[in-house]
């Protein structure tokens, strides 16, 4: 592939980039959800006016192929307090809301969950998936042994970690695979571009 643009601003740990492949590209989009939070403030808005305002920005760009959206704190994922939205309600609501108008496909990335997981749910009027990757250097049984009521796939909590595959020929499809670290394939989950 080869990398478009970055749209970071300077000094900012969020940022954007463009992955193109041939006559196809994927927005990248990278929140930064730790530097404005504050545990136990539910009201807190979670990424700072600056970083919500270059968010709407980004996902108003009209784009017909793939959107990216990494975020470290889980957007499903009720049980991981304190490291998921739903700690934080009214940035969870806002957050919603601008998936829900956002143009064209898109998926969730997030790594703050010790298991991985396919988790798929509602912004508002619109279907979302998330894929949850994290593990490769830590072991948790206790979190996550009871699937979330959004988790269609896993949770897996032994060392993993993700794989994200797309195929470009018409239907454009994408293949999601937990794999261990002995190579084997735990899960795979895959969807079409048109159900995103």
């Amino acid at each position: 592939f080869v990398q478009g643009p970055n749209q970071a601003w300077p000094g900012k740990s969020y940022w954007a980039q463009w992955l193109v492949f041939g006559k196809d590209s994927v927005q990248c989009i990278f929140l930064d959800t730790w530097r404005f939070a504050r545990p136990g403030e539910p009201d807190n808005n979670l990424l700072g006016e600056e970083q919500w305002n270059w968010l709407e920005q980004a996902l108003a760009q009209p784009h017909k192929k793939l959107r990216l959206i990494f975020t470290a704190k889980s957007f499903f994922w009720e049980q991981n307090k304190g490291d998921s939205w739903h700690s934080f309600p009214p940035a969870r609501a806002r957050f919603a809301a601008l998936l829900e108008k956002a143009k064209g496909p898109l998926l969730l990335v997030s790594g703050s969950h010790p298991c991985a997981a396919v988790a798929l749910g509602d912004a508002g009027k619109r279907r979302v998936a998330e894929l949850q990757t994290n593990g490769l250097n830590q072991v948790r049984w206790r979190l996550g042994r009871t699937p979330e009521k959004a988790a269609i796939i896993g949770p897996y909590c032994q060392r993993n970690f993700g794989l994200l595959t797309i195929s470009w020929n018409a239907p454009v499809s994408l293949k999601y695979q937990i794999i261990d670290l002995s190579g084997f394939e735990v899960e795979q989950w895959t969807a079409y571009l048109g159900d995103l």
